[in-house]
């Protein structure tokens, strides 16, 4: 028996998603992808170990707007209903400010 463990890079698939209008049913994209290896390997029965979901939540401010409260709730609520998914674990990193650009925008 092969083990298999999906990565997926959540902000490149969120843009895409986005860009594109689609939602993303992330337990069925785990269970199409354990299908379409489950098909080239039919010698052999796989076992989904876990999928793994990385990003990162939204910058916050030292002294947060409304608007930037609101957006990382709505994010982190996301991200914990990701969790409670069969299999699924969220992996997420820390966005901090580099420094500012020409035009005083933050560089993250």
């Amino acid at each position: 028996m092969f083990r298999l463990a999906i990565f997926v890079d959540g902000a490149y698939l969120e843009k895409v998603a986005k860009r594109n209008r689609v939602w993303v049913d992330y337990e069925k994209l785990s269970s199409q992808i354990l299908a379409r290896i489950t098909a080239r390997t039919p010698a052999a029965p796989i076992d989904l170990l876990r999928t793994y979901y990385y990003n990162c939540l939204p910058h916050q401010s030292n002294r947060p707007t409304e608007h930037e409260k609101d957006i990382f709730q709505k994010r982190r609520g996301f991200y914990d209903a990701l969790e409670r998914l069969s299999s699924f674990t969220v992996r997420l990193g820390v966005v901090k400010v580099r420094g500012r650009d020409n035009n005083g925008q933050p560089i993250y």
